[in-house]
């Protein structure tokens, strides 16, 4: 097991580069029972060249500042996801419901079909993101899974500046990974990350596949026939992606038990 670093400051923070990225930075904090602690005893400012992990926790007996708000930490490891995919897809659900002039009703309940994919695409990337950033040998494991021989080193220990490999693999996870590939790609990273079970996609991929031809066909099918949403298929996808969302953030919870509440629909 990899224990994750304490930096211990008698004294502040100054963070000056946009770059820097951490699990948890705490003002007046006491890390005397924490392991891994590396102790400064004057200020410690925190530039471009300053070599550190995101999973590292910063406690400082004085002030903690930064030129870059927004900048500092990675996305907090919450259940807020859920919450946020059923927000979205309340909203999705009132447009379905306006009633625009006829001739418009058949894009409006397309796009609404596109909406609620893209929110519970987020919703698993969001999720995964966090549990894999929540906890260095969670990290780790996505490093085994993707298989990479450069990132060997990573996983043993001997990598001066280790945010390198941690930025390229969440800018990676965000921008490249195909969450909608759930069968191929997405239960595959949960399951063997997380050692979890995946929820059924059956359906949800038959969904995802409408979705497809309506975003890259411009709502006809390979066979060039116009696909007409209707309003059942638009209730039978929330409640099929609902299902998938709320089983899945089951299966987590055990992640996070101290912040988990109920965000599940009922």
């Amino acid at each position: 097991m990899r224990t994750e670093s304490v930096i211990y400051v008698k004294g502040n923070i100054l963070i000056t580069t946009n770059k820097f990225k951490c699990k948890n930075v705490v003002s007046y904090g006491d890390p005397n029972e924490l392991e891994n602690v590396k102790i400064y005893d004057h200020d410690l400012v925190i530039d471009d060249d300053y070599k550190y992990s995101y999973f590292t926790t910063f406690y400082a007996t004085g002030s903690i500042a930064t030129y870059h708000i927004g900048d500092v930490l990675i996305p907090a490891n919450c259940p807020f996801h859920i919450r946020d995919f059923h927000q979205s897809v309340e909203e999705y659900r009132r447009l379905s419901e306006l009633r625009p002039d006829k001739d418009l009703i058949p894009a409006l309940r397309r796009l609404v079909y596109i909406g609620i994919i893209c929110a519970f695409d987020v919703y698993l990337c969001d999720t995964f993101l966090s549990l894999v950033f929540s906890d260095k040998n969670l990290f780790i494991n996505y490093l085994r899974v993707r298989g990479k021989d450069y990132k060997r080193k990573y996983i043993e220990g001997f990598i001066e500046q280790e945010s390198e490999i941690e930025e390229e693999c969440r800018s990676k996870i965000v921008g490249k990974t195909q969450f909608q590939s759930l069968s191929n790609v997405t239960k595959e990273l949960f399951e063997e990350t997380l050692g979890i079970s995946f929820p059924s996609t059956d359906e949800m991929e038959e969904y995802i596949s409408i979705r497809n031809d309506l975003v890259h066909r411009n709502g006809k099918n390979k066979k060039g026939h116009q696909i007409n949403i209707s309003v059942e298929m638009i209730q039978d996808l929330i409640s099929n992606s609902a299902i998938i969302v709320d089983k899945l953030g089951i299966e987590v919870k055990p992640f996070w038990p101290d912040l988990y509440s109920d965000y599940t629909s009922d």
